[in-house]
């Protein structure tokens, strides 16, 4: 998760944004005085967490945030088919990049963590399911129905990065698109759609079993070589939110926490591992609860419900995933994040079901 931290890659990401929102149509529905009347509001509402422990920092995430969301809004402002399309590019893209330079290190003992330098096994593996849920939920919007072939090259990228987190997350998408296309979208009646709810569920008890029998020598070795054979617990992270929690008092609870003296300023260099820690640190109680609900604003989309319950399921499972990596809140990766809900709340070619 680092390449996304460094400066350079910041101070890249929000030049891109900025010119992607300006010179591509984005910032052209928005009038200058609301423009700067947003900025001035945010601004605001961040200067407790300027000035209390993090210097200048929450205020330049909060510029970046504001052009990756413009820059989010010109991108959803294409169609959703083109939109798509231009995601698959990438996805398949990155994919293909990703499995060619894990051939190269894949005798290390993390072959994803060496592809850039400093980061961890689960970065790459993170940054893919941030895109499966914005591939996803606009092939929902554009299909009516969800993919299955993405979910499962995400699955494959996971399980190579041998990262507990990525591998539970990515194996839920890939079982979420499978049952709600059943119950949802796939088949004309009720009945149609719980009976092959019902197939898809004894088909994968089966392969459960069948998989631990027959390849269960394999699954021993790759548990004990993956992040599975210390436990679903990660007693590292915890001890980080168990620091940052114990030095918080009122204001600290209302307005953001310090990492001085704790293991994520002495020993992880500033990086809290956790994105709800650095979005509490950053802008204090409103933020995070702004963060932790924001699933929710989907239900107020104007589109059929069952596109609102498999979206906010989705973004659901992404927040799981930022629960034990920074990949959001703020970071670049917010531009699909924001993207998600732009596409759900564009009001032209919206018919209710």
């Amino acid at each position: 998760m680092f390449a996304l931290q460094q400066p350079y890659s910041l101070f890249m990401g929000f030049a891109f944004s900025v010119l992607y929102f300006f010179f591509l149509g984005g910032a052209k529905t928005f009038s200058l005085v609301s423009l700067l009347l947003l900025s001035l509001s945010v601004v605001i509402v961040s200067l407790p967490s300027v000035f209390l422990h993090h210097g200048l920092s929450p205020l330049f995430y909060v510029c970046s945030t504001l052009f990756v969301a413009g820059a989010a809004f010109s991108f959803s402002r294409l169609s959703i088919a083109r939109s798509l399309k231009s995601l698959h590019i990438v996805f398949w893209f990155f994919w293909g990049v990703t499995l060619c330079l894990w051939g190269v290190h894949r005798n290390s003992a993390e072959p994803l963590g060496e592809i850039i330098s400093g980061s961890s096994t689960n970065g790459i593996p993170s940054y893919f399911i941030v895109l499966q849920v914005a591939v996803s939920l606009a092939f929902l919007l554009c299909h009516s129905r969800l993919p299955i072939l993405t979910p499962i090259a995400t699955l494959v990228v996971a399980f190579l990065g041998l990262g507990r987190g990525s591998i539970v997350v990515a194996l839920a998408l890939l079982m979420a698109s499978l049952a709600f296309n059943f119950l949802f979208f796939y088949g004309r009646s009720i009945l149609v759609r719980g009976a092959l709810c019902s197939l898809l569920s004894l088909v994968s008890v089966i392969s459960l079993i069948v998989g631990f029998y027959v390849l269960g020598d394999f699954l021993s070795a790759y548990i004990e070589r993956s992040k599975f054979s210390s436990g679903l617990m990660d007693p590292y992270r915890a001890l980080i939110l168990s620091e940052y929690l114990d030095r918080l008092d009122f204001l600290g609870v209302l307005f953001g926490g310090s990492y001085e003296g704790t293991v994520i300023d002495l020993k992880y260099d500033g990086n809290p591992h956790v994105a709800f820690i650095r979005t509490h640190a950053f802008y204090g109680l409103p933020g995070l609860l702004l963060v932790l609900f924001s699933p929710f604003i989907l239900f107020f989309a104007r589109r059929p419900l069952r596109f609102r319950v498999v979206g906010f399921s989705f973004l659901c499972l992404l927040l799981v995933r930022a629960l034990t990596e920074p990949i959001l809140f703020p970071t670049l990766l917010d531009f699909f994040y924001l993207y998600i809900f732009f596409i759900f709340f564009k009001v032209h070619a919206v018919a209710k079901r």
